[in-house]
């Protein structure tokens, strides 16, 4: 992908939301070539959301997952929920596809052709599955309702309100469902 530069503001938006729909695009295609290619070559994450409270540029894949995950291991999420719930961000539809990516990009040739929900059968647990979903029953609205909360409200103490309870929402509803179901299956 060519780094693009915007002029003015609306050209900006311009520019964010081709790469959004190519990006949902690749992850709906479960095609984690087109995924990556949606990305510069030396691409980075930095936590500015306070995920991890450690504001420091993560450098590839490798060093994103290994942030994250520690976050979001006492609700029973692996580093492959982590890393998909990132683009899970730009629209909660996006989160399976990037499963499907994520988990698509582990494995041998015969590993890339089995279906996601074998994959998942084997890697989650029945209380993985159960958190998972109750996250998005809470889950913080994508992106595009959180500028239309901040367009409407003309400022960014709502959509930050709203991010930091459904945030706090999902994972406290996470928790207990995982740990919930941990000890009634024990």
């Amino acid at each position: 992908m060519s780094v693009q530069f915007a002029e003015t503001p609306d050209e900006a938006g311009e520019i964010a939301a081709r790469w959004l729909d190519s990006f949902g695009t690749a992850l709906q295609a479960q095609d984690a070539v087109a995924v990556a290619a949606t990305f510069i070559s030396d691409g980075h994450w930095r936590d500015v959301l306070a995920f991890t409270w450690d504001v420091v540029t993560h450098s590839g894949r490798t060093a994103i997952e290994a942030a994250l995950e520690p976050v979001f291991r006492p609700i029973g999420f692996n580093k492959e929920i982590a890393l998909a719930l990132v683009p899970g961000m730009a629209a909660r539809e996006v989160a399976v596809s990037a499963l499907g990516t994520v988990y698509s990009l582990q494995g041998s040739e015969d590993d890339l052709a089995a279906p996601l929900i074998d994959k998942l059968r084997a890697a989650w647990s029945l209380p993985t599955a159960l958190a998972f979903l109750a996250w998005y029953v809470f889950a913080p609205q994508c992106i595009s309702t959180l500028a239309v909360t901040r367009r409407e409200t003309n400022g960014w103490k709502w959509p930050a309100f709203m991010f930091g309870y459904l945030f706090a929402m999902a994972y406290a509803g996470a928790g207990i469902t995982y740990w919930t179901a941990r000890w009634l299956l024990s």
